[in-house]
């Protein structure tokens, strides 16, 4: 009985509350961005996320909610490019990946930024260059 009454006493923890590990976090944002696969795609973004976009002409932020919006709007879209992650540096808490998406006519290379915080791996910086 008592064994009874402690395990329904015991927290369970909902789908989707365990903390994100950090290979789970980049290998949901390359297959987001990649292969238009957005489940957990604004759950591993953190609050605060920055993105931005490089070019000749500077650099330009885009807006989070316009970023998941795209990723919605390209749900199912696989994007006919070879992808290679690598993880470029790596800190106490952060580390950066360059992800590069090689398409027939050019190169996207994002440089993804994801910390370790009280509730696992956020990705908190984006930046997108194109060659």
């Amino acid at each position: 009985m008592v064994a009874i009454c402690g395990l329904a006493n015991a927290k369970t923890i909902k789908s989707g509350d365990e903390p994100l590990t950090e290979n789970y976090v980049i290998s949901t944002y390359v297959a987001a961005i990649t292969q238009g696969t957005i489940k957990d795609f604004n759950r591993i973004l953190d609050a605060d996320v920055t993105f931005s976009s490089t070019s000749k002409s500077g650099v330009t932020p885009l807006d989070k909610d316009d970023v998941i919006a795209n990723v919605k709007a390209n749900e199912g879209v696989k994007q006919e490019c070879t992808v290679s992650s690598t993880k470029v540096k790596e800190t106490g808490d952060g580390t950066v990946y360059q992800i590069d998406m090689k398409y027939s006519d050019h190169i996207r290379t994002d440089m993804v930024t994801i910390v370790e915080g009280s509730n696992g791996w956020k990705v908190t910086d984006v930046n997108s260059s194109f060659k």
